[in-house]
């Protein structure tokens, strides 16, 4: 049978509650197909965006920093739902990636790549505004008469102004573009930030400004506001969701769509949702792929109604094999590991994230679907991998610290194996040439 709801009704694979790339909320064209897992983090982030709006007792003003995948565009496109319900609420949403692109196509060289920053950004600002009808073109025609003797901050202010909205919310997403594709420092970015809630303030509304920044620049981004003096802004760090944060993630997205709530995993197992948690490191951009995976794949079977853990290893071994097989060889020619070693990494990704040890890894058989142990015996793959290859991957993860850091060691009765969050990090990531 097919998947069911709690009504026992049959669920259509479009009811697939999960992202297909992963990007289940980029803040642009948002259109909330996908439902957001709610976990407790997230429903006080948009319990104290109520409140804030209910009461007008300060300013939104986040700053999310935390690493791809990790949910800072949710996060961002969370706020903005919250502000959008409202007829007196606008929101005005900023991809710096896609800003950066329109500056890299009509770049004045005259100007400084920050003037053509603001620049862009303002076009950004006023296309949003005559897209959510919240200014008539003349208005913006008439504003931009004066750019020449306005500041760009007042010119901004001046935009929001002649809109009449009560609360103004702006996003910037994707900031860390500016600072590896623009010849803008952190400096500069915190100083404009500074200006513009400065600027803000003068408004008679409830504003708000949200901004998302890759891990790597928060230390930069805290100490420049610090030297700015600049307390507006609360610096949210996202880790990577804990095994428990992972159920509860797929808990409420299964549910969300099954209405199970007496078996919210449903139509996954335990096993599964634990087998999800470690493949995907907690990270919610793979949570999303990982899921979307193994959801189709089974309905599309429709041999029993939920996925146990050995259809969900299957599936994720069978998709992501070329690409796991293909990185581990390019990990091997830039270290010149042996082929052997090669060999284990790709042994270690068809056991989908156990920790096991050289005895089990060859009583569960996976290495007859490797080319190398074809012509091996089973003692001779024991030798190869217990005698050679453990050996020397725990003498290079103790002795060389630049050694790349996709495999984890247990020492237990004997030693377990079993690849690092990174490397499944690497596999998603890696493209086949």
């Amino acid at each position: 049978m097919a998947y069911t709801d709690s009504n026992n009704r049959l669920l259509s694979p479009q009811q697939n509650p999960y992202a297909a790339f992963g990007s289940a909320s980029a803040v642009a064209g948002q259109d909330f197909r996908h439902p957001i897992a709610e976990i407790e983090e997230i429903s006080n982030l948009i319990e104290r965006v109520r409140y804030i709006l209910k009461y007008q007792t300060e300013p939104i003003r986040f700053f999310f920093a935390g690493d791809y995948g990790s949910g800072k565009s949710a996060r961002l496109n969370l706020v903005r739902r919250e502000i959008i319900q409202n007829d007196s609420s606008i929101c005005i949403p900023i991809r710096f990636q896609e800003v950066v692109h329109d500056i890299s196509l009509a770049k004045n060289h005259k100007l400084t790549e920050l003037t053509n920053l603001y620049g862009m950004i303002l076009q950004h600002i006023m296309d949003s505004l005559l897209s959510q009808n919240c200014l008539h073109r003349e208005e913006c025609q008439d504003l931009l008469k004066k750019a020449h003797k306005t500041q760009f901050i007042d010119l901004v202010i001046e935009l929001f102004k002649a809109t009449y909205k009560k609360n103004i919310l702006l996003i910037f997403d994707e900031v860390e573009i500016l600072f590896s594709s623009l010849d803008i420092n952190i400096s500069q970015f915190m100083t404009f930030m500074h200006s513009l809630s400065e600027q803000l303030f003068s408004i008679n509304s409830v504003w708000g400004i949200c901004v998302s920044v890759t891990g790597e620049y928060l230390i930069d981004i805290k100490r420049e506001a610090t030297q700015l003096k600049d307390g507006r802004f609360d610096f949210i760090t996202i880790e990577h969701l804990s095994p428990v944060e992972v159920k509860e993630y797929v808990e409420k997205k299964n549910c969300h769509t099954t209405q199970r709530y007496n078996d919210k995993a449903y139509p996954f197992d335990e096993e599964v949702v634990e087998f999800i948690s470690v493949v995907s490191g907690g990270l919610p951009r793979y949570i999303e792929v990982i899921c979307h995976l193994l959801w189709s794949s089974k309905a599309e079977e429709v041999k029993s109604g939920i996925v146990d853990i050995q259809t969900a290893r299957r599936v994720f071994t069978n998709k992501y094999k070329a690409q796991a097989s293909a990185y581990f060889s390019y990990i091997s020619q830039q270290r010149n590991l042996s082929r052997e070693i090669e060999a284990f990494f790709n042994l270690l990704f068809l056991e989908g994230g156990y920790k096991l040890s050289v005895k089990e890894l060859i009583s569960r058989g996976s290495y007859n679907r490797i080319s190398y142990f074809y012509q091996l015996t089973d003692s001779q793959v024991n030798y190869v991998l217990s005698k050679k290859v453990s050996k020397i991957l725990r003498d290079k993860l103790y002795n060389e610290q630049d050694f790349p850091k996709i495999i984890e060691i247990y020492r237990s009765k004997s030693y377990l194996f079993s690849l690092t969050n990174l490397a499944y990090k690497n596999i998603y990531n890696f493209e086949l040439t």
